[in-house]
């Protein structure tokens, strides 16, 4: 016998070693003083036991690496005498035997420490958690002594219950339950009824008089013991509770796992068989029981395959080959006849595996088909060369498959390196053209230089020999040019030289006289400029005196002398036309005025153009507003109304506007429009501002969340107590307001792509929301005849309805009706301190409504959130009632605009 000691801090580890070698008889014991050497010993040593000597903590931790290294090879713990703690810690860290180190240095013998691995205790070993319930010091201290620091006390009222939690008894093996029911039997027969509800899987052992038994057990209790039992039968009574509810667990878990099988194989639409791999039908579907003639499930369950089906000794042989053949994967064929039928008809058998719950050799799934109108099932049987011909077939498939994978694999590589060399030649390319221009200009330059430079030497050789000659040519007369300096080329030109020298003074005398009559024409031309600015300032007083006129509201005109008086109808008129010239021409803003019943009476040429018409002499031709503008302001005939909408011009050009049709005052009988363009620039700069300002806010609510304060402090604290916080007050209302600002830029900003008709892309969109939705979901999907314009991408649309339709059918777990529905809606949001009138925004609705048994409410996730967010919508959920939820996108509506003939 060969054995190996462990000493951990030890006085004298010789003296422990004599002695644990003369009380096994052992050959030899070799001696480690490190966890580490005795792991790597045993990785590659033999070794009949292993004795581990010291005291907590570390004799624990090397106990637990040992026996993960091996877990069967014998372990004895040596603790210090009188130590229980460290004996019932080193017990259950995985010690088969704990004896105590100065009695086996006075001569202690162990024997049997090859019988000690009994199977209660390797269940009591992997016990993590002991409760102990009810009075009873002499026992607790008792189980506290053998379990050490695993062991506490709970009561069984609903305070000591929440001690219990699910992560403590997730396992069967893990916690146990022993209640002392010396007093109150009635409430531990409830607790423990309560305790075994909530945790099945609890193992409960009950001490009591043997008259308490039959009631405890009927509450639950796994085991029952006399009074004042020794603690070592409480614990062997607490392995068999664990042993009992293990096998309660197992025994569920694999009628459950049966349940769903046959419940597997009864839904799949051929006729299928499933047999173990020991031959035994596990389940079997209607299909199946039609074709092979049996009534019930139960006369098949459990039975071998002869029975039913006509097989004869080399059928037999073969069917069992073909249950046996789906562990390597292979799949087989085979011929047979029913047995039952009074008129037997042939069947084709296919086996495929199929692996079950659990793990383990996989069943194989036989699929029946009726082969009676097949020709000759002997001569439709494959041969042993046509067989091998196939497989040869099938394998050079695979093998063509496995090469194109990897050709496939390499152009992908080789795809990449192309597309990289590709890059880095198109840089090069970028700047070897740079070079090339670079270089042009600079031969250019050079061969300029040289021009330059050739001219010069010509230059300086014609001025020698002009200077040969005598002739001053700087005396000259007209020579002021160097092309003339450079003309003196011979002698005998110089008279020629000096009359076209005059000649060209004579030409410079008469351009300079040209340009001074010039410049007196460009004076009178200003002065008659000056009077026309005068003259047209004259034309457009009579102007606006005339619309004055023509409006009722001036007076008849004045003598220039007469001192001017004060008019209300002239302050009128001039406050009609510093109002129009605002709007026009400084805030850019369409005005438009209009009686009650909807005729428009005076307009800007801005608003004319919002409108789609160049002018506004064409609105008044029109004589009413576009059908698309009037239907915002629809049923609110007495108040403000604000607007915003994306419209859509006969043209086909698109332009998101924002306005308002002001109420009448003091009985009036107009309204006043006004109109304007959110352009790109002035949305990008809306945005920019939101956000700063929101950034700024932001840092405004942290200030306050983070000074002291003595309410609440959480997500809804501002809320909770308004009068407390009224700065955190006003900040929250300041962000809302912002928020709302950068959702409407938001989806103006999105508005600035193509206008779609949603109509005609839902009908196209429609077979493959149909797909999206399960085989046992029915889909429905209703659109209006009319076409609806909205202003946003189709990809967009196609990827918001996909992701929607897939999260409304995760609603339907057991199948249902799923419906579309499309119609156009006017969304009315609450005007709030900065803009009291309420804002009305044309949407569509898109509807998806589920029905059926077990729907649940729709949980969108954040991408579908984000991407309707960001195509400028809005998202609903719901359930209406427990057989229907529903899911509502809305999208902003474009609006045509048509004008009568």
């Amino acid at each position: 016998m060969r054995a190996l000691l462990v000493a951990l801090a030890v006085p004298d580890p010789a003296s422990l070693r004599a002695a644990l070698q003369a009380a096994l008889g052992a050959t030899s014991v070799d001696l480690c003083q490190a966890p580490e050497a005795a792991v790597t010993w045993l990785e590659n040593r033999p070794c009949d036991l292993v004795a581990v000597a010291g005291d907590e903590p570390g004799l624990v931790e090397v106990i637990a690496r040992l026996r993960r290294v091996s877990r069967t090879l014998p372990l004895l713990a040596l603790v210090p005498d009188g130590s229980s703690r460290t004996a019932g810690a080193a017990w259950l860290a995985g010690a088969d035997e704990v004896a105590g180190i100065s009695a086996l240095v006075a001569g202690m013998t162990l024997e049997g420490l090859d019988e000690v691995r009994h199977p209660e205790r390797d269940v009591l070993r992997r016990l993590q958690r002991l409760w102990h319930a009810g009075p009873g010091d002499a026992l607790r201290q008792a189980l506290a002594g053998r379990l050490a620091s695993r062991f506490r006390d709970v009561g069984l009222s609903a305070e000591g219950l929440a001690g219990l939690t699910t992560q403590d008894v997730e396992s069967p093996q893990s916690a146990a339950l022993v209640v002392n029911a010396t007093t109150d039997a009635e409430a531990l027969v409830l607790g423990i009824r309560r305790v075994k509800r909530t945790y099945p899987g609890l193992a409960i052992v009950v001490v009591a008089d043997a008259v308490l038994h039959d009631a405890f057990r009927r509450a639950g209790a796994d085991e029952c013991l006399g009074a004042g039992p020794d603690p070592d039968a409480v614990l062997h009574a607490v392995a068999r509770a664990q042993a009992a509810c293990r096998a309660a667990l197992d025994l569920e878990t694999a009628r459950s796992r049966e349940t769903r099988l046959r419940a597997l194989v009864e839904h799949l639409p051929e006729a299928v068989m499933l047999v173990s791999p020991e031959h035994a039908v596990l389940a079997v579907n209607l299909a199946a029981l039609r074709l092979i003639g049996a009534q019930d499930a139960r006369q098949v369950l459990g039975s071998p395959l002869d029975p039913w089906l006509d097989l004869g000794q080399d059928q037999l042989e073969g069917a069992l080959q073909l249950v046996d053949g789906v562990a390597t994967g292979a799949t087989r064929e085979l011929f047979t006849r029913t047995r039952h039928l009074a008129d037997p008809r042939p069947l084709l058998l296919r086996a495929v595996p199929f692996q079950r719950e659990g793990g383990g050799a996989p069943a194989a799934l036989i699929v029946l088909r009726d082969a009676q109108h097949t020709p000759a099932i002997d001569a439709i049987t494959p041969s042993a060369d046509q067989a091998a011909a196939m497989e040869a077939e099938r394998e050079s498939w695979r093998t063509q498959q496995q090469a194109w994978e990897e050709a496939r694999a390499a152009w992908e590589i080789e795809r990449a390196d192309l597309t990289a060399r590709v890059d880095t030649l198109t840089a090069d390319a970028e700047t070897s053209l740079t070079l090339a221009e670079r270089l042009a200009q600079t031969q250019a330059a050079l061969a300029d230089a040289e021009a330059r430079l050739q001219g010069l030497d010509e230059a300086r050789a014609r001025l020698a020999r002009v200077d040969a000659l005598g002739i001053d040519i700087d005396a000259l007369p007209g020579l002021v040019d160097a092309a003339t300096r450079l003309a003196v080329l011979e002698h005998e030109e110089v008279p020629a030289l000096l009359a076209r020298a005059q000649a060209q003074q004579h030409a410079h005398d008469e351009q300079l006289a040209r340009l001074t009559e010039v410049v007196a024409s460009l004076e009178g031309t200003r002065a008659e400029r000056d009077a026309a600015i005068e003259a047209a300032s004259l034309a457009q007083a009579r102007v606006d005196d005339l619309e004055a006129r023509l409006a009722g509201t001036a007076l008849p005109p004045v003598a220039a002398a007469t001192p001017a008086v004060a008019s209300p109808r002239a302050e009128a008129g001039s406050a009609t036309s510093i109002q129009r010239w605002m709007l026009e021409d400084v805030a850019r803003v369409g005005f438009v005025r209009t009686t009650t019943d909807g005729r428009v009476i005076d307009a800007n040429d801005r608003a004319a153009r919002l409108c789609g018409l160049p002018d506004a002499t064409a609105l008044l031709d029109a004589r009413h507003l576009p059908d698309a503008i009037a239907a915002l302001a629809e049923g609110e005939q007495a108040a403000t109304v604000r607007f915003e909408s994306c419209l859509l011009t006969a043209d086909g050009a698109s332009r998101w506007i924002a306005g308002a049709r002001l109420a009448a005052v003091d009985g009036a009988d107009d309204f006043t429009w006004l109109l304007a363009e959110c352009p790109e620039a002035r949305t990008a700069d809306a945005a920019r501002d939101n956000a700063a300002l929101l950034e700024a806010l932001a840092d405004e609510c942290l200030a306050i969340v983070e000074a002291p304060s003595t309410g609440p402090r959480g997500p809804r604290a501002l809320d909770a107590q308004p009068a407390a916080e009224p700065a955190g007050q006003a900040a929250l209302a300041r962000a809302r307001v912002l928020l709302a600002q950068l959702a409407t830029v938001r989806r103006r900003r999105q508005a600035r792509v193509a206008v779609d008709d949603l109509t005609g892309h839902l009908t196209a969109l429609d077979p493959l929301l149909a797909r999206l939705a399960t085989d046992d979901v029915n889909w429905v999907a209703s659109c209006p005849d009319t076409v609806i314009h909205v202003p946003v991408a189709p990809p967009d649309v196609e990827r918001c309805l996909t992701a929607a339709v897939a999260t409304m059918g995760e609603a339907l777990p057991l199948g249902g009706h799923l419906s579309l529905r499309v119609a156009s809606c006017d969304e009315h949001v609450a005007g709030d301190a900065h803009a009291p009138a309420p804002m009305r925004r044309p949407a569509v609705e898109i509807r998806l409504e589920a029905q059926g048994f077990g729907v649940r409410a729709p949980v969108p996730s954040q991408g579908l959130r984000d991407l309707v967010s960001g195509i400028g919508g809005t998202l609903e959920t719901g359930q209406d009632h427990e057989l229907s939820a529903h899911l509502v996108v809305r999208l902003p509506r474009a609006l045509a605009i048509a004008h009568a003939a």
